[in-house]
């Protein structure tokens, strides 16, 4: 798919009948907060939710396979990778997050290309995506991914690593709940100079 020539697609091909899709990036933000959400912990619920979030009309539940892999194809932007989507990108490479960013994101569309995230009607996700990683280094948003995926090397003067040390601890993404309550067990054994325990 080549976004230059190619129509963004509106239906996914499923059991041989094109199903029409919810194709507005708020959408599919919520379908990608939903999928790294740790606190979900029944994956039929919420490949329900998905769904009945997603299309209009639901495909027989037959297809429930198909329309997996269809899902996850259009939430890639049409790449084929099938790798599990939670563990394709470990928390700690995480660059953003549309919880914690939500108003760097937004100045940053604003600021660039001069769309509202609030008022435009309509946004695909795939055009959404596109304008995303286009955002030059002017915006916050790009200065704060940059910040966080920086790899702190001992080429680096010890200012620099000083720099870059402070601005990724400044805008450290929040660890998911249960890595919280990981930490919350260690200081609690700590200071309580009980033996470490396995956690």
């Amino acid at each position: 798919m080549n976004i230059l020539i190619d129509a963004v697609p509106s239906t996914l091909l499923i059991g041989g009948t094109a199903y029409r899709i919810r194709t507005d990036f708020r959408i599919w933000i919520m379908f990608e907060q939903m999928i790294q959400d740790d606190e979900i912990m029944n994956q039929s619920i919420a490949f329900n939710v998905a769904k009945k979030l997603i299309f209009e009309t639901l495909p027989p539940t037959c297809y429930d396979i198909e329309t997996a892999q269809q899902i996850l194809w259009f939430y890639q932007k049409g790449e084929t990778e099938k790798d599990n989507l939670k563990n394709s990108i470990p928390y700690k490479d995480r660059i953003y997050d549309y919880d914690t960013d939500g108003d760097y994101i937004y100045a940053a569309f604003l600021q660039q290309y001069t769309i509202d995230l609030q008022t435009v009607q309509q946004l695909h996700w795939w055009q959404f995506r596109a304008l995303f990683a286009g955002l030059t280094d002017n915006c916050k948003i790009s200065q704060i991914m940059g910040y966080r995926s920086v790899e702190i090397t001992s080429d680096m003067s010890k200012d620099q690593q000083q720099f870059y040390r402070k601005m990724k601890n400044l805008y450290a993404l929040p660890l998911p709940k249960n890595e919280q309550e990981k930490i919350r067990i260690l200081e609690e054994q700590l200071l309580q100079r009980k033996p470490l325990e396995k956690i």
